[in-house]
């Protein structure tokens, strides 16, 4: 059982019947392929083609309120679930993105993200 990827799902699930409530496509929202372990060779190919530290997990490619976008960085939490730690890279990129004018913020299990999502649009 891995809570950040059951997380994942149902953020994902939840997308897919909130972007057409909202009349936006669904792959406005997008996962980046940045996170977890892989095969060392894997991993040589990935940061060769511009995987970078720090990146967030989540893309919403909606701009709202003179913002460009907004970048989600899923951490497990929720009930009974230890909460997922902010790492320095993760802060830098949010801080980063901020300034170009995106949207940033951390969220701490799929119902959180939802309503930061929500709250966005």
């Amino acid at each position: 059982m891995n809570p950040e990827h059951e997380a994942a799902v149902a953020l994902v699930v939840w997308w897919a019947y909130e972007s057409r409530r909202r009349m936006l496509p669904e792959h406005l929202l997008f996962a980046v392929p940045n996170g977890s372990a892989r095969h060392v060779v894997v991993a040589m190919k990935l940061k060769a083609e511009g995987v970078r530290r720090g990146v967030s997990d989540y893309f919403l490619a909606v701009p709202r309120n003179g913002r460009h976008g907004l970048f989600v960085e899923l951490k497990a939490g929720g009930v009974g679930i230890k909460k997922g730690a902010k790492k320095p890279e993760q802060i830098q990129f949010g801080a980063d993105v901020i300034a170009q004018g995106y949207s940033f913020a951390f969220a701490y299990g799929a119902l959180e993200a939802e309503k930061i999502i929500e709250d966005y649009l």
